[in-house]
């Protein structure tokens, strides 16, 4: 199956959550680093842990930031943890 993602720049590109199984997709695809946004047991008991998704990222070659907003509450110091990963591992 295709992953879908969004360019929203050159270098920033959104998708809906990922498998285990994506992050060699998203990798051979070119992308660098990962940013899991989603709260862990957000989606319940089938949804990966931020743990178990850092390990795939790690396995694929990938950076991964671990930073959980919730779905219309982010806050500003939220957005300023996003950027700051993003020139963090921007290679």
């Amino acid at each position: 199956m295709h992953l879908q993602t969004v360019a929203l720049t050159a270098d920033f590109a959104v998708s809906p959550p990922w498998s285990m199984v994506d992050f060699a997709r998203v990798s051979a695809q070119g992308f660098k680093t990962a940013i899991d946004n989603r709260p862990d047991v957000e989606g319940g008991d089938v949804q990966p842990h931020s743990a178990g998704l850092e390990r795939a990222a790690k396995a694929a070659g990938l950076h991964c930031a671990y930073l959980p907003v919730l779905s219309g509450a982010i806050t500003a110091a939220q957005v300023q943890a996003i950027l700051y990963s993003c020139i963090l591992y921007l290679t």
